[in-house]
């Protein structure tokens, strides 16, 4: 029982990842969304990434995908409790997806990477 509330799980994690981004908001924003980052951290046992802040104001969702105007932004993610800022300067129609980075005093951190 068990494993099929894991593969359950899974399923509406990747159905809401995979979620398509309609072309006329691609003109006018850029996204951030999680991409299968976390999908590999939790098969392997790692902990999962989150967007936490866009310009110091909370993420609406911790997975995306978030629109986000263009231009230049203070991007917060957490990774097991580290939470790290970094700029981001972002055009519209631009998608960025979530990256798993190991160091940190608990042991990874959260980043963006831009796949189109």
């Amino acid at each position: 029982m068990r494993c099929i509330l894991i593969a359950l799980s899974l399923v509406f994690f990747l159905a809401g990842c995979a979620a398509s981004i309609p072309k006329e908001d691609l003109e006018r924003s850029a996204f951030i969304r999680a991409g299968s980052t976390n999908i590999w951290s939790i098969t392997s046992g790692g902990s999962t990434v989150s967007l936490t802040a866009i310009d110091g104001l909370p993420a609406n969702t911790k997975n995306g995908p978030v629109a986000v105007s263009p231009g230049k932004h203070t991007i917060t993610m957490s990774c097991a409790g580290n939470e790290n800022d970094f700029e981001l300067t972002v055009r519209a129609g631009e998608i960025y997806e979530y990256t798993y980075g190991v160091g940190g005093p608990k042991g990874c951190f959260g980043g963006l990477i831009k796949v189109n």
